[in-house]
């Protein structure tokens, strides 16, 4: 599973998206794809204030339906 909160996380400490990869054992395209909705929803400076469960839903609704259009 992809740790959204930790992401967002390493982001406002300013981590390159490579580290951020390394960092969440996660793909340079994932990061990307979290960071790009994140900034959609303008939700990058509340990492805190959300759950992770919350995260996920907002993220794997949003790249399922991403998904789905692009099929």
């Amino acid at each position: 599973m992809v740790d959204y909160r930790e992401i967002l996380r390493l982001k406002s400490l300013n981590y390159s998206q490579t580290d951020i990869a390394a960092s969440v054992h996660s793909s340079r395209n994932t990061i990307q794809e979290v960071l790009s909705i994140a900034s959609a929803l303008q939700i990058q400076c509340h990492w805190m204030t959300m759950s992770q469960t919350a995260y996920w839903n907002l993220f794997f609704i949003r790249t399922d339906i991403k998904r789905m259009t692009n099929a």
